[in-house]
């Protein structure tokens, strides 16, 4: 549920909420060992952390653009380790699951909310390692 709250605050804009909330999912999952979702935690953090940097100049741009960098790196490095949750194979283990789906338009309608594959992940355009 935390992070569905997370994609709520991305999809407001509100970054910081964004990677906050997001920080706390990966704390949670790694706790209690649901180490296939920490790549996905930890790639939204990242880019929420980059979406940030956006309205942000100077110094403080370029930490959070090498943050987000140095978060990027991790993701793969976690899918590598962990690999990433399987289409609807994650969904049937909680107590309480809700699943719906909008769209006005299906052929335009992404399936990035329920995850990457492996490849998918790696094929993620990667940040330039120099933050400007």
């Amino acid at each position: 549920m935390l992070d569905r709250l997370g994609l709520a605050y991305q999809e407001a804009g509100e970054w910081k909420n964004a990677i906050e909330t997001f920080e706390k999912v990966y704390s949670l999952n790694q706790a209690l060992g649901l180490t296939v979702n920490l790549a996905r935690n930890r790639r939204s953090a990242a880019y929420n952390r980059y979406m940030l940097a956006g309205q942000l100049s100077g110094e403080e741009r370029v930490a959070q653009l090498r943050k987000a960098s140095e978060e990027f790196q991790e993701a793969l490095s976690l899918v590598q380790k962990y690999g990433v949750v399987k289409k609807g194979g994650e969904r049937d283990k909680a107590l309480v699951s809700v699943a719906l789906q909008v769209s006005f338009d299906a052929t335009a309608a992404t399936e990035a909310a329920y995850g990457f594959s492996k490849e998918q992940e790696e094929r993620l355009p990667k940040p330039s390692s120099r933050a400007s």
